[in-house]
Formats: structure tokens, sequence, C-alpha cells
């Protein structure tokens, strides 16, 4: 069984009735969130996990708790896989992150996404947490008390142990985003008298590079038209009418996606050429490459006043995909919800 399937199995047998408490707090329509975008805030996966205990008695564990069945539950209606090609998402994931807008992750194809990390060479990461990471859950998560939004993620590692994350989404821009996460963490850690300075720094050690590096996988996802090979499926189902209510099932197997396959094969085939010097001499004509990921101010309409922003994925230069450009675009408005 794939490791994500596996710690799925293993948590809905742990919580036999979590699936059926999701499904009823989805259909009360009294809690007000934004359903299409959050699955189920992590307040009420705290109820599922206390058992309806009172707030002012829920131990710190049991948020702990929550966060990581939150993630599972989300991700459970769908069960996709997403792998990267390993020399393209090398690329991919040293795209900057300044200001790319939140809004961007409001785009996401499904309520959480699995990543799988397993044949990627992450940069930047401590070598024991590379060593020992299999994927990560992500999902976006409303404060339904604090009326805010966060990106979770829950890492999985040895195919086995769940680390959960949060990222505050309360900037525009998704590198302040990073930073001002990363600068509370350690406020709050020295707050509650950590005095050992490898724990205190965890933060920046690890947080930082796991939180551009999921980021810059999630924006491809989040984009139009990305270059991912897979069955072709809707992107959320649709809850079925029972006899006891609306229900959301689970599909009989999971789905595995290929991202960035063509890019990444071009990207190779260019590298290899470029080794064995059969290439012409960048003077004469530039070495096959891909250019970084940015984004780009259209202007359009009459007297081209108006402007638009569009995310450009790492762009081929001088490499062959099938002479087909795949353009990347993510719509960016102002019709982020409560």
């Amino acid at each position: 069984m794939i490791p994500p399937v596996r710690i799925l199995s293993r948590w809905m047998k742990q919580y036999p009735l979590a699936a059926r408490q999701t499904d009823m707090l989805r259909s009360d329509f009294d809690i007000k969130w934004d359903r299409e975008k959050c699955f189920l805030p992590i307040a009420g996966a705290v109820a599922i996990v206390t058992k309806g205990c009172p707030i002012e008695e829920v131990p710190m564990e049991a948020y702990q708790e929550a966060s990581k069945i939150a993630a599972l539950l989300a991700w459970r209606p769908t069960q996709r896989i997403y792998s990267f090609e390993p020399q393209f998402a090398e690329a991919l994931i040293k795209s900057s992150l300044k200001k790319i807008p939140v809004e961007a992750l409001f785009h996401m194809p499904e309520w959480c996404c699995y990543l799988d990390f397993e044949a990627l060479d992450l940069p930047r990461l401590p070598s024991k947490f590379k060593e020992n990471l299999t994927g990560a859950w992500i999902h976006l998560e409303y404060d339904v008390n604090l009326k805010i939004w966060e990106l979770r993620i829950v890492a999985l590692l040895e195919g086995v142990h769940l680390m959960p994350m949060a990222l505050d989404l309360r900037s525009d821009d998704l590198e302040e985003c990073i930073e001002m996460t990363i600068e509370r963490t350690v406020s709050n850690m020295i707050k509650a008298g950590r005095k050992d300075w490898h724990i205190i720094d965890t933060p920046k050690r690890i947080n930082r590079p796991f939180f551009e590096i999921c980021l810059n996988l999630l924006l491809y996802l989040c984009s139009d038209q990305p270059d991912i090979i897979g069955p072709e499926i809707s992107s959320k189902p649709k809850p079925k009418k029972t006899k006891k209510g609306y229900r959301l099932f689970p599909p009989k197997h999971p789905s595995e996606f290929a991202c960035g396959y063509r890019i990444g094969t071009a990207l190779k085939e260019a590298k290899s050429m470029t080794e064995k010097g059969k290439m012409q001499s960048a003077r004469r004509s530039p070495i096959g490459h891909i250019r970084r990921a940015h984004w780009h101010t259209f202007r359009y309409g009459p007297g081209k006043k108006k402007t638009k922003v569009r995310w450009l994925p790492p762009i081929p230069v001088k490499l062959d995909l099938d002479k087909t450009p795949i353009p990347t675009i993510i719509p960016v408005g102002s019709d982020r919800k409560n």
C-alpha cells in the first residue's frame, strides 16, 4: 500500500466516525466558511478528536491531532498523488516568491494535495529531515473564530510520522507570509522559555526552506493548464444524497499524476547534449535552459490602461517540447471568501 494511503487507512480506523461527522459538519450551514476552498476547519476536526469537548478544556495535544486528521479528511475524497520530474522540480523550486499574491493559492485543484517527495533532491533542507521526508499534504485552513486563512502542511516522515506546520496568510505577498510566520514562531518559542538555540533556530533551518519548496510546487498545481499527465477527472467530487443525508465517498483507488515530465525530459536532454559538446557554442546559439518562474503584468483594453497579472512558469528556452508552448496562468482576483 502506498504510504499516504496507508496513513489514511490507519487514521480512519482510529476515528471510524470521522468521515460521517465531517459530512454532518459540512452540511451545517449555520457554521460559515467557504466550503469550496476549505474542506473542514480545524475547529471541526478538534470537535471530532475530542468528541465535542468544551473548547476551554481541550488539551494542546488534541490540536496537534486535529491538525493531522484535518489534512487526511480533506484528502480522503480525492486521494490524488502528485509527483514531479526531478529536473523540472529542481528548476521550479528556485522560483522567487517575492510579490506573488496569496490569492494564487485559492485556485488549488482540490481541497488537499499530496506531494510526493521521494524522488526529489530538495536543496537547503537539513540532511536528516530531507532523508526522512516522504511527502506532504497541503490544504487551506479557515479559522472560523479569528476569521483568517492559513495554509496547512502536514509532512510525512519515514512513511509513518506526521509533522504539521502552519503558514499565516494575512499578508498579500507569499514571501512576507513566510517571514511573518517564522518571526512569530521564534518569538513564541522564546516567550515559552526555550533556551536551546538549536531548537529556537529550527523554524529558520527547516520551516522556511520547506515552505518555499512546498509553495513553488503547489503554485504549479494552482496554475492554468500545467504540464500534468494523469487520469481525466473532475476537480472536486460532489456529495451524494443518501437516506442519512449528503455524503462524500472516497474513490476506490488513489490517482497518480506526473508533473513537468515533458519539460524535465527536455531539460535532461539539453544537459546531456551540453556535457557531450554536441550543442553549438553559446555565442552562436544559447544553450537550452529554463528561465525562472515569475509574475508578469499585462496591459490590455482600450489604450492598454487595464492590467492583469499572470504567473509564468519556468519557460523553456531552446528546448524541444514538440513545439507546443505550455502557458501557465493563475487568475488573481478579489474573490476571496470567508
